[in-house]
Order: structure tokens, then sequence, then C-alpha cells
């Protein structure tokens, strides 16, 4: 094996299974100057910019070398193009996340698409960040600041010029996040919160420059997204306080930006936070402000997901009449839906199916439930993994409702194969409930089993954040 080492171009192109020609293709330069730059030959200035604006490095980081005559400039925005500076500790983790994504994001738009979530995964926009901002000097010299939410909240209700292509980028970046999300949520969620986080003082920094009407408004909206993002991976990791403030920050970006859309759909997410605490009754006024948010020119997919979510409430009550009621409206609903009408709740007929059956469970209808767990797993996207492990947990437990235990701790065996895989401390937190119903059966041969797959499942979701109790 040889110990020469392996060039930083090269090292790239592995990472995220890219051939020379992909590569070349991609950032707009000839296959043999691909070529001649992993064999430490000289290549064009013109070329050198386009590889960096590419993976959003320095020439220097890639290993190309440089002519003298020519010396190298940093990359400006151009177009589309963004320049960007990389972090410092890339880790293994994030890249690893890059790679998975960047395969589950193969198409025919897949130059935009990697550049994109290169972005999103570990690299930041120069072009977005004004240099020692105030929150970047505090946090570089270890100041106590106030929480990020308490900043922006401030900011929201609280006229510098900023430039197009500056807002453009921060706008496409929030729909990079939820591409990127269902992607990587649980495995790499604080990879992705970090990054959020990082975008989300960006714009608070523009907001707080006293932007005109028009851009605040733009900004807002922004700000919006961003917090939901953050909000949604802090509720995966089961930290629901610090989730609910992130989503009443966006819900007051929303009414900053005058988008009924976007304030529904914080409501809604807001919603899971006292519904997962076993206070369903909170959750309704939320529902209910968001209803009528959407009563007039809102996406039918959200108003069928934000049915299923009151339905799902309604049955920890126990009131099946209002429930199915809830049920029935959603699937109305979604029966009219346009496909992808909002970045959202992906939410489809076998997401419904899942809801249906959550609702059959808390009613203890387990026959019915298990009808249509089995028709969601049985039409379920491949990609949807970390639905399928829920819907796992919750057909195992219609089987300990039926007292046939092997079964459940089949489906549940199967949930636990994915969590290791996801690393969702939520879905784990399912298992982990589910297993509570199991215990007069604790002493059997295969709730022994589950016991022990439980335990080497455990250092998986560790990692990824809070464990559950």
């Amino acid at each position: 094996m040889s110990g020469k080492p392996v060039h930083p171009l090269r090292a790239l192109r592995d990472r995220f299974n890219l051939t020379q020609k992909r590569l070349a293709e991609e950032a707009g330069v000839g296959a043999q100057t691909i070529l001649r730059a992993e064999h430490n030959k000289p290549i064009n200035a013109e070329s050198r910019r386009l590889l960096c604006e590419y993976f959003g490095m320095r020439s220097e980081e890639l290993g190309l070398v440089v002519d003298e005559k020519t010396p190298e400039k940093k990359s400006l925005s151009h177009g589309n193009h963004v320049a960007f500076e990389q972090l410092p500790g890339l880790s293994e983790a994030i890249a690893q996340g890059i790679v998975l994504a960047v395969q589950e994001l193969e198409g025919q738009h897949m130059d935009k698409s990697r550049r994109n979530f290169l972005q999103v995964l570990g690299l930041a926009s120069t072009a977005m960040t004004a240099p020692s901002s105030p929150a970047q000097i505090s946090m570089s010299h270890d100041v106590p600041v106030s929480p990020l939410w308490e900043r922006l909240t401030r900011t929201l209700v609280s006229s510098s010029p900023i430039d197009e292509e500056t807002l453009l980028q921060v706008e496409a970046s929030t729909r990079d996040c939820w591409r990127v999300l269902p992607n990587v949520l649980g495995s790499f969620s604080r990879n992705l919160l970090q990054h959020t986080q990082r975008q989300l003082e960006v714009v608070t920094d523009l907001l707080e420059s006293a932007p005109p009407q028009a851009t605040r408004t733009r900004l807002a909206a922004v700000a919006g997204e961003f917090a939901q993002v953050v909000g949604e991976i802090l509720f995966d990791l089961k930290e629901n306080e610090q989730a609910e403030k992130y989503y009443n920050v966006a819900i007051a970006a929303a009414e900053v930006a005058q988008d009924n859309v976007m304030r529904a759909v914080a409501l809604g997410r807001k919603s899971f936070v006292p519904i997962y605490e076993h206070n369903s009754q909170s959750a309704l006024p939320l529902l209910q402000e968001a209803h009528l948010l959407t009563a007039h020119n809102a996406p039918m997919v959200m108003r069928a997901w934000l049915s299923a979510i009151e339905a799902e409430a309604l049955a920890n009550m126990y009131d099946e009449t209002a429930c199915r009621e809830a049920l029935d409206r959603s699937e109305r609903f979604l029966a009219v839906a346009q496909p992808a009408e909002v970045p959202l709740p992906r939410f489809n007929y076998s997401t419904l199916l899942g809801y249906k059956g959550v609702c059959a469970l808390r009613l203890k209808q387990p026959e019915c439930a298990q009808v249509v767990l089995n028709e969601s797993l049985k039409i379920m996207e491949p990609h949807r993994l970390r639905h399928k492990a829920i819907v796992l947990v919750d057909l195992a437990t219609s089987y300990v409702l039926q007292r046939e235990i092997e079964e459940a701790c089949r489906c549940a065996s199967q949930s636990l194969l994915l969590i290791a895989e996801l690393k969702s401390s939520r879905v784990f937190q399912r298992v982990m409930s589910l297993r509570a119903q199991l215990e007069p059966w604790q002493t059997t041969a295969v709730v022994k089993r589950l016991d022990e797959q439980i335990a080497v499942t455990r250092p998986f979701v560790a990692l990824a954040g809070t464990l559950p109790s």
C-alpha cells in the first residue's frame, strides 16, 4: 500500500462520490483539468475559480497549483454561484451526512442540488455574513449573549440597504434546509441544528441593521422558516422547551412577514409539544387558530395535515366522534391537494394512515390500527425510514393490546434496526414507551431479546442527542 498522501481534490471527490468526469461537468471545467489538478499540475485561473466556487473552499485548501504570474483571487458572487469559506472542524459525521443526502438528491438538477447541499451541511456563504458582527465577536470571546431566539424576538419588534443577491441566498438556504431535513433528522440533527442557527444569526444581524420595510418583510419570512427548522430538530432531540421557544419566534416572524400560511404551519408544529407532553387539551387552541388562518386560500395538503394532528389530539382525549370527523376532514382535503404544495409536512396518504393507526390505538381499537398501519407500510415510499420506524412501533403496540407478544417484539425489533441507523431520540422514546407496556412479560425470552437489542441501540441514539429516560 502506497504511503503517498491523497490529493485534497481527490479526497473530496471520493467523499462526495464524484468521478472526475462528473465533477468536471458540474463545476464547468474540462475533464483534463481535474486530472492535471490531482497530479499537482497548474490549471488556469478560471478553472481554479470554478472549482473553488463549486466546493466553497479556497484554492490552497483544494491543493490547486497556482501560477505565480496569475495570483489567486478570492471568489465573489456570480449569478447563482456564491463563494464559500470552509468552516473549521468539518467533522466526519457531517461528511457522511453530505454523502447520504447527496445520494438522496440525485436527479436531473444535480449540479445545483449538490452545490446547495454543500452549503447546507458544513459550508457557510461568505457573501451572506458580515465580518466581525457583534454576535460573532461575542461568540469568539465567550462573552455571555442573549439566546438566539430571544435576540430574534427583540429584533422583530424593534434603513440600511441589503443587496438582492444576499436576500436570494438566505431565502434559498431555507429551502435547502427543508429539503435536507428529512434525510438527516436524527442521524445528523446536531450538525444541521448548528448550521441553521448560524444562518439564523446572519438573518438576525441583517434585521438588526433596520432594513427598509419590503426587505424586512422578506427577512422575517426567512427567519420564520429557519426558526421552524431549529424547532423541529430540537423537538426530535426531545428538547421541548427550547423547541417551543423557536416555534414562538416563527409565529412572531410570520406575523411580521404577514404570512398566514407560515404562521399556521408554525402553530401546527408547536401543537406537537403539548401532545407529546400528554396535554392534548392545550394543543387544540393552537390548531383551531391554525384552521382559521388556513380557511381561505391555503394549500389543501396543509389543511389535511392540521386536521390529522387535531385527530390525534382528540384521540388522546378519547373523543372518538370528533376524532373521526377530523380524520374524515383530513382525507377530504388530501384528496384534492396538489403534490408538493408546501415544503412542510411530508404529508401524504401513507402519513394519514399512520395518524389513523395511532388514533385507533388511543381509542383501544387494535384490529383497526393493524389494518391501516399495515396499509401504510405497504404504500410508504422507501426513503421514509423515520416514518416507517414510527409505524412499526405503533403496529407493535397494537399487538401488545391483543397480547400477541411475539408479534409485538418482532415489529419493535424491526423498528430498532431502523432507529440504530436513524439515531432519533424521539422515535427511540416511542420504543421505550412500548417496552413499558411489555413489563408483565419481562421474563419471557422474546422480551429479554428485545431488551438486549434496546441496550445495543441506546448508544447509537446517545450519539445524536438526549437519551430517553
